[in-house]
């Protein structure tokens, strides 16, 4: 039995290959350059964040993904102070309206150890539409590395009708073990944000719509002599985040739909969150801490639920774990995986204001 379950593993592995899907991640707005390119600099001057996920531990070798994402507004003097009592406001007529980033992947992934690689650039650029909305398009250069271990690897022809036997030829021909090649990407964002500005209010009303293409290289892929080109992926994806006015609630209801290959991705949720204080109004100084309850539903019969804690609008930690219920999700006892989040943002020292002219 044991040398059966490891032939299906084994026969798990080659299909995750031949399909080549990227990584994923639960708490997929938490990873803005597997999202959209154009969500670089979109919500933040500066946003650092380092993901972890670990998944499929009760089957076999626990399927591990590291994630690390940077990016920030180029020429962040753009956002200049009204004056000492009020905000700061995009310049209309600004010389520079760039974001760039970086992010860096890691996946492993079953008995044969296999790696993949990605390190990736990313630039937007930002069309205001008007006081509240604009336009972001975003591309991404990077490098793929992929690799494999093929000493732990058993195919069909090694089963003698009995038992495995290691002597007996893979009748497999692998060209590598390893390949480097190049990637890219490219999207568009439409977003909306609105603050309250009264004294006493604190609502905001922030949302976004985007479309990307990954692999717009179309890269030659695999470990036999007969690659594959990439599959194009397709993403579509949205965000509301809303705080209600003169309350210490609020809620951010997402989406995500991904297409790669024959591969459709779909998911969706919303957190709940809880302020439990307000942020000083005129100098912006004091910053309001929340937690955030959520539940996200995934297409391959996934409940992830989700916990996340920022401090003063700046530090943030999240937890959360995801319940299978698909066929491989019932053999592993429900249990998917767990995912770790840490993520910071600098500190404002005031408010965002339309400008006075």
């Amino acid at each position: 039995m044991g040398s059966i379950k490891q032939y299906l593993l084994c026969l798990l592995f080659m299909c995750g290959i031949c399909s080549a899907q990227d990584p994923q991640f639960s708490m997929y707005n938490e990873n803005p350059s597997l999202l959209n390119p154009a969500l670089t600099g979109a919500n933040h001057v500066l946003r650092a964040s380092i993901s972890y996920k670990d998944q499929w531990r009760n089957i076999t070798l626990p399927y591990k993904t590291f994630g690390m994402n940077l990016d920030m507004k180029f020429k962040p003097d753009n956002w200049q102070q009204v004056d000492k009592h009020r905000g700061m406001t995009f310049k209309e007529r600004s010389l520079s309206r760039l974001a760039g980033g970086f992010s860096i992947y890691n996946d492993k992934a079953g008995i044969s150890r296999y790696s993949s690689l990605q390190t990736n650039l990313n630039v937007a650029y930002f069309v205001p539409l008007s006081a509240k909305q604009f336009l972001s398009f975003g591309i991404q250069a990077g490098l793929y590395q992929k690799q494999i271990e093929n000493e732990s690897l058993i195919f069909s022809n090694q089963f003698n009708g009995s038992t495995y036997d290691k002597s007996l030829s893979s009748g497999e021909s692998f060209n590598s073990f390893y390949q480097v090649y190049p990637d890219f990407a490219g999207g568009v964002l439409w977003a909306l944000q609105e603050r309250n500005k009264r004294v006493g209010e604190y609502g905001l009303k922030r949302m976004n719509v985007g479309l990307s293409m990954y692999h717009l290289a179309a890269a030659k892929q695999g470990f036999f002599v007969q690659k594959q080109n990439s599959d194009y992926r397709f993403n579509v994806h949205g965000e509301l985040v809303y705080l209600a006015p003169k309350a210490n609630v609020g809620f951010s209801p997402s989406f995500n739909v991904c297409l790669q290959g024959t591969v459709l991705y779909f998911a969706a949720g919303s957190f709940i969150s809880y302020y439990f204080s307000e942020n000083s109004k005129y100098t912006g100084l004091n910053k309001r801490s929340s937690m955030a309850l959520g539940a996200f539903y995934r297409s391959q019969q996934c409940i992830s639920l989700q916990y996340i804690y920022e401090k003063s609008e700046q530090y943030a930690i999240g937890l959360g774990y995801d319940f299978s219920f698909s066929p491989i999700g019932v053999y592993s006892r429900n249990h998917g995986g767990f995912e770790l989040l840490m993520r910071y943002t600098p500190p404002m020292a005031f408010l965002y204001e339309k400008k006075q002219n």
